[in-house]
């Protein structure tokens, strides 16, 4: 990678780097990107990178010989992937073994691994992981925007106040292994908009069943306006197929709108923020249930959005990734011109 801080490293910080112009050597075997590191390389405690740009446009294979943007190799306390990150044209973005805070990034045009039979991630990590108030659009090529693998209900997984749109491929795929069957994964104040064919959030399961997935105040926007589970209990947003069941699945407060609904409203991706609500009666604007009791360490941000914008510590939240204050909702005009007469 450009750099390797591991082995007896921590405390340290990369601040704005410019990555490019690199591809790694040796051909394309069965996942050899993804078992390379074109970017940073972390072993550590309290390592954080922010700020920095990697831009896989000029590399062989226009970013499909990229590798991995960040590799951690170990559940390390305290580190960071943000905020302030760029990644763009790359299969692989974040590889993490779990611990990790990935937020305030903004990650578009990644691509297909040069490994035909292999898909990228744009953030892949093994419990425990916390994504958060990232913008993920424009991507596919066969890949998934994020893949997690929750291993316990102590370990869970927690994805809330992204932004995805523009994806061809699946925005949140929930797996587990090895009879891990109290994975536990919490998927909050979302906005994710799929077209025909691909899907919001998929269960796939190899050797076991997901122990819970608690999906609420999302903003579901697909081909369907639904979102959907089969007569097993498989959870498959927007798509039937491979999906797979779920011991304890609860979802509460999602507005599901077709794309069409959705456009109808406003909510579109040449909005300065992408599919955020344009008026204090739009679908998802007070919608939402409550959170707040939920925004201690490590979830504080939660009772901010995606913006920095406080979300009530009392009454109904809104539902996606934008807060809209119950300030900015229109109140009727004070009369004028009255006279008072005392009887």
């Amino acid at each position: 990678g450009a750099i390797n801080a591991a082995g007896c490293a921590h405390n340290v910080t990369i601040n704005n780097i410019y990555v490019h112009s690199w591809s790694f050597t040796g051909g394309c075997a069965s996942n050899a990107d993804t078992g390379k590191v074109g970017g940073v390389n972390f072993n550590g405690t309290n390592m954080v990178l922010q700020n920095s740009t990697f831009d896989g446009s000029n590399t062989g294979g226009s970013g499909q010989v990229s590798g991995v943007v960040l590799n951690v190799t170990s559940r390390d306390t305290g580190t960071h992937f943000g905020p302030g990150n760029v990644v763009h044209n790359m299969s692989n973005g974040v590889l993490a073994s779990g611990g990790i805070l990935v937020f305030g990034n903004t990650f578009y045009n990644m691509v297909h691994s040069c490994d035909p039979v292999a898909h990228g991630n744009v953030i892949e990590w093994f419990g425990p992981g916390y994504t958060f108030n990232n913008v993920i659009h424009d991507s596919g090529g066969g890949g998934i925007t994020i893949f997690t693998w929750p291993s316990s209900s102590t370990q869970p997984d927690y994805v809330y106040n992204n932004v995805f749109y523009n994806n061809s491929t699946v925005n949140i795929t929930v797996e587990t292994t090895g009879g891990a069957t109290s994975g536990t994964e919490y998927i909050y104040n979302n906005t994710m908009q799929v077209g025909a064919g691909s899907m919001l959030v998929r269960v796939n399961l190899r050797n076991s069943r997901l122990g819970t997935l608690i999906v609420r105040n999302n903003h579901f926007i697909n081909a369907s306006g639904s979102t959907a589970t089969d007569g097993s209990g498989a959870v498959c947003y927007n798509r039937s197929g491979t999906c797979d069941p779920v011991t304890t699945y609860t979802e509460t407060n999602s507005v599901n709108q077709t794309n069409s609904a959705a456009s109808s409203q406003g909510y579109t991706s040449s909005e300065t923020y992408p599919y955020s609500p344009n008026s204090p009666s739009d679908s998802t604007v007070g919608t939402g249930t409550n959170l707040a009791s939920l925004c201690g360490a490590p979830l504080a941000s939660l009772c901010s959005d995606i913006l920095s914008v406080a979300r009530p510590t009392t009454g109904a939240w809104s539902v996606g990734a934008y807060e809209v204050p119950q300030s900015s909702v229109a109140q009727p005009d004070a009369p004028t011109n009255l006279t008072a007469s005392v009887q």
